[in-house]
């Protein structure tokens, strides 16, 4: 009898995919629940997605011109990066109860996945339904607090993060702008990953240059096709992406996230952050403090 081997031809495609799984980055998965007797008005924006499903009463949520009513087991979705109005109100027993996450996954470290598309701003009872199934996963994850499954739940909040990010890339629809960018943004793949692992230093346009290995009018043009931003502004973009996330999601200083993401001093960065936001860092945090 005689043996044959059949060779199968390489997928290119399977190799760009393996490359973007490589750069892909759960930044924030983050989870809560709220339970008010008292009719809340919350404004907030924060650098992650929010996906809330309404228990008891009802979510009003406001953002991009346009407002939802959220009833009990329908879920609202608001994109990263987004002033948002909630009110919670309350039902005929004067409760509102609803529970939450807080959701950004990078490519590059400073491409938002989701931000990639447009996403439906509510969901239906039937389309919350795996929301749930991963926000009981998540729940699970947090009340349990063994040593022994610690690196097991690992695995379990990448999961639901990466599911749930799925559920919603497949509800919502790819803005062709935004990809016709990261088409154009091929150039620069080296640099942002330089750049995610360079926050802690100051980054010069030499470093840019060297990284791109393009010349500094070269490397302004193609960061300005691919982000819309000089190549510095990109880079202080990043680092206040980084700064706003930690002021939400960490316990650290305004001091420690200065010195931590290269800023000259907690003044210098205040005031840069106030001047780009709008607020300093602590009235940040307070207005969206979770």
């Amino acid at each position: 009898m005689s043996a044959y081997v059949v060779y199968m031809p390489e997928n290119p495609q399977l190799h760009q995919i393996v490359d973007l799984i490589r750069s892909m980055t759960v930044q924030t998965i983050f989870t809560g629940k709220l339970i008010s007797t008292q009719k809340l008005v919350h404004e907030k924006t924060v650098d992650a997605t929010i996906v809330a499903t309404c228990l008891r009463g009802r979510y009003e949520i406001t953002h991009s011109e346009q407002t939802w009513n959220i009833r009990p087991g329908e879920t609202f979705v608001a994109p990263s990066n987004t002033p948002l109005r909630i009110v919670h109100h309350l039902d005929r027993y004067g409760i509102m109860e609803a529970r939450w996450a807080h959701l950004h996954i990078t490519l590059y470290g400073s491409i938002n996945l989701l931000g990639l598309y447009d996403l439906p701003g509510k969901l239906s009872r039937k389309k919350s339904e795996p929301v749930s199934h991963m926000l009981d996963s998540l729940e699970s994850v947090a009340s349990n607090s063994s040593d022994r499954v610690r690196f097991e739940n690992l695995l379990v909040c990448q999961q639901c993060a990466v599911e749930m990010a799925l559920h919603l890339m497949r509800l919502g629809q790819l803005g062709e702008d935004r990809i016709k960018r990261l088409h154009q943004s091929t150039e620069l793949v080296s640099v942002f990953k330089e750049i995610s692992q360079h926050l802690d230093r100051p980054i010069s346009i030499d470093d840019l240059c060297r990284w791109a290995h393009l010349s500094s009018s070269r490397l302004h043009v193609v960061f300005q096709n691919a982000t819309g931003m000089s190549p510095i502004r990109y880079v202080l973009h990043v680092r206040l992406s980084h700064a706003r996330q930690r002021l939400v999601y960490t316990n650290q200083s305004v001091s420690q996230i200065a010195h931590s993401l290269a800023f000259a001093s907690p003044f210098h960065f205040s005031r840069v952050f106030k001047n780009v936001v709008g607020m300093s860092p602590r009235q940040y945090r307070e207005q969206n403090s979770l």
